[in-house]
């Protein structure tokens, strides 16, 4: 398109441009057939005593004046060439003329001037009608030019989508390399040969960087539990006075808190690295009916008020451990900071999640704790990450989370119109 646009612009200026060199060469050419004229004239003049009939010899409107006396030097004129409109009779319109005035003395001590008209219509004319052909050309050509353009191009880049299509096909969890199709454009060629080495660096990469979690994921765990089961077994032993007590219950609940550290991570980085493909239809409805019987315990232990109003019909396209965990800790925030005697409203509609719970207010922007390790600074016993796991589970699917806190109610509402209509 843009090559047709600059192509346009470029026959437009010429076009312009030639039509004024076209001009001005007609013009040259007339003056020069003047002065050629004004010459042939002249020679007459010095060499006859009588002045003939011009006009029937170059066809055109000639007039010589013979003087009898001399000029002087001084008011002897030189050749003016002017451009001029003269009216004609025949035609009843003005039309241009070029004329030529020279006055000058001959050798007989006469004086003569020398006047010669000569219409410019038909060259003008004949530039017009030279640009009007130009036009043509330039038209036709236009019309030829688009289509061919668009079907050459279309031809050319055929390489290029194919490059494009198979890149957005590119899945780094297959163990396949990426394989592109020889073209004849050298560029496209080495495009591919480039891309081929960037994707097979990034699987590679990626590949290492998900054994190294897992490994690490695994193998701490396993210190971890040990840990915190000889420290169970020491917080059993009997004769233990206080100060001894509070240092191993300390070191048991930082083992405790780093192994739901280890796991909360390990889950971040497999949901990043999109390790859960499988999707199914989830009902929402059963699983906020299970979470909070799983829950009853925390529930009653605070006094909370559970308002629950679920469509049972509503199902989204979701990995089922993904659901799990979305609506785990959507329904766990809501108790843990919640205050006692306080409530919790949960609303399920086609399309919409609503949570709403008592609490106090936050202390930044609602927006900032889906950030890793954004907590309440009274929140001792969180990670900061469990709204972090909330926003990265919605980014995957596409479904649009907001939380505010309004009249002391901290809200989330996940809109999941866009999840069931395969856009994500």
């Amino acid at each position: 398109m843009y090559y047709v646009v600059f192509s346009i612009l470029v026959f437009i200026t010429g076009g312009i441009i030639f039509y004024h060199f076209i001009k001005t060469i007609v013009y040259t050419k007339v003056s020069e057939s003047l002065h050629t004229e004004r010459v042939i004239i002249q020679e007459q003049i010095e060499h006859s005593n009588n002045i003939p009939d011009f006009t029937t010899v170059f066809g055109h409107q000639i007039e010589v004046i013979l003087y009898n006396h001399k000029v002087a030097k001084s008011n002897v004129a030189k050749e003016r060439i002017i451009d001029t409109l003269i009216y004609d009779t025949l035609a009843n319109h003005m039309i241009p003329n070029r004329h030529l005035v020279y006055l000058d003395n001959d050798s007989k001590g006469r004086t003569y001037r020398i006047s010669i008209l000569r219409p410019t219509i038909y060259s003008e004319t004949l530039t017009e009608n030279i640009f009007l052909a130009m036009l043509v050309m330039f038209f036709s050509l236009s019309i030829i030019l688009i289509p061919v353009n668009y079907f050459v191009s279309k031809k050319i880049w055929v390489p290029f989508y194919d490059t494009i299509k198979i890149i957005s096909d590119f899945d780094v969890h297959t163990s396949q390399p990426i394989v592109f199709s020889r073209t004849n454009v050298l560029e496209f060629n080495q495009l591919n040969k480039v891309l081929t080495m960037m994707s097979e660096k990034i699987r590679k990469d990626f590949l290492n960087l998900k054994e190294f979690t897992e490994d690490v994921s695994h193998e701490t765990q396993t210190p971890l539990a040990i840990i915190r089961s000889k420290l169970e077994l020491l917080i059993q032993t009997k004769n233990l006075d206080d100060e001894k007590m509070e240092l191993i219950q300390s070191a048991y609940e930082a083992a405790t808190r780093l192994s739901r550290l280890n796991q909360s991570l390990s889950l971040l980085s497999k949901i990043e690295n999109q390790q859960y493909q499988k999707k199914e239809a989830v009902s929402l409805a059963l699983l906020i009916s299970k979470f909070l019987s799983n829950h009853q315990e925390f529930i009653q232990k605070k006094k909370l008020t559970v308002i629950e109003k679920t469509d049972e019909h509503v199902l989204i396209n979701i990995n089922p451990d993904l659901a799990d965990i979305l609506i785990s800790n959507l329904i766990s925030n809501a108790i843990r900071h919640n205050i006692p005697d306080g409530r919790i409203e949960i609303n399920l509609v086609p399309g919409t999640l609503i949570i709403k719970n008592t609490g106090r207010q936050t202390e930044k922007e609602p927006i900032h704790y889906f950030r890793r390790f954004s907590k309440s600074g009274r929140s001792a016993d969180s990670l900061g990450l469990g709204l972090s796991i909330v926003k990265k589970i919605c980014t995957i699917y596409c479904i649009n989370i907001e939380y505010t806190y309004q009249n002391d109610l901290h809200i989330i509402i996940l809109d999941f119109t866009e999840i069931n209509v395969n856009k994500c």
